[in-house]
């Protein structure tokens, strides 16, 4: 329920301990990503406040839910383009602008652009890289010029960073 860099950054020294030791709060992160699975009018309440908690990580699974439900999470697009704007979390502005460039309640490109020059790590950059070429791949057909020179060379070694950077080459 981590995203991959984190989960390899906190939890890969020993993985079980790390999940025994955080049960309640991956017990926590499950039921916001649930939340995609109910009817949208029964999940609103929660995810409404899921979108302003203080963990970055609930913040994340809410948008996740919000990009399932679509148009239909429309009453959210304002919270989700200033989590997009303001986060401190960069995965966390990566899924709000994949909800917006999807929904096309907004531009996607500046903020994957700018979470990509900030991020210092390599499966972080991977991960965002994925939403880029799934909104290249949309039928809005976002344009981005991501050329390797912008990441530095312990990012390029990355196998997923060279991958999705051959697949975005124009």
């Amino acid at each position: 329920m981590l995203p991959e860099s984190e989960l390899a950054r906190e939890a890969f020294n020993n993985p079980v301990l790390f999940g025994q030791q955080h049960q309640q709060r991956i017990a926590d992160l499950i039921d916001i990503a649930n939340l995609s699975l109910r009817h949208f009018k029964e999940a609103t309440p929660q995810l409404e406040k899921a979108l302003c908690l203080h963990t970055h990580h609930a913040r994340y699974w809410a948008v996740i839910a919000c990009t399932t439900f679509g148009q239909q999470a429309i009453e959210f697009a304002p919270l989700i383009r200033k989590l997009a704007a303001e986060d401190q979390h960069g995965l966390v502005r990566v899924r709000a602008a994949e909800y917006l460039g999807l929904t096309g309640t907004g531009d996607p490109v500046p903020t994957l652009m700018d979470a990509l020059q900030k991020s210092t790590s390599d499966i972080e950059v991977g991960l965002m890289l994925n939403t880029v070429a799934l909104l290249r791949d949309s039928p809005q057909h976002y344009r981005f010029n991501i050329p390797a020179s912008r990441f530095t060379k312990p990012i390029l070694k990355n196998d997923t960073v060279q991958r999705r950077l051959e697949y975005l080459a124009p």
